[in-house]
């Protein structure tokens, strides 16, 4: 069974969780307190060994790639990250290891940010509601 892992931050939408869990997709919250190793000693201490879906938001996806080299080191599989808003990552040999979906809040994202990743899905929501249907879709997706 794969684990969605809601990276939150002031930054992520709120009730964003609770429509998740609407939908029956299970979520764990891990804080995004600015230390990657706290988000990883976090995961570590829910006891949850794998697969993972990352969600993050804004500046917390520029950790991803350093995440999910912890995971590979932790003999983790990421089958899948939703990005949200995102200040997006550095590409590196590490990154991305699976599915990628950006989901902007406005127009005005997709003109004004590059996708530098590869093979990155791009799409727009108005309500935190419609971003959880379409965070559903990519979870079932990944299944």
């Amino acid at each position: 069974m794969s684990h969605v892992i809601h990276l939150v931050s002031y930054e992520s939408p709120s009730g964003l969780t609770a429509e998740l869990e609407k939908l029956d997709v299970p979520v764990v919250e891990i804080l995004a307190n600015n230390s990657v190793s706290s988000v990883c000693l976090a995961l570590n201490s829910t006891g949850i060994d794998g697969p993972l879906i990352f969600i993050a938001t804004a500046q917390t996806c520029r950790d991803l790639p350093v995440i999910a080299s912890a995971q590979r080191a932790a003999h983790r599989a990421v089958i899948s990250y939703a990005l949200i808003d995102p200040d997006y990552p550095v590409s590196t040999d590490a990154w991305p290891n699976a599915p990628v979906s950006a989901y902007l809040s406005s127009p005005e994202h997709m003109g004004s940010r590059t996708i530098s990743l590869r093979g990155v899905e791009v799409q727009g929501f108005i309500t935190v509601t419609d971003l959880a249907g379409l965070i559903k879709v990519q979870v079932d997706a990944a299944q």
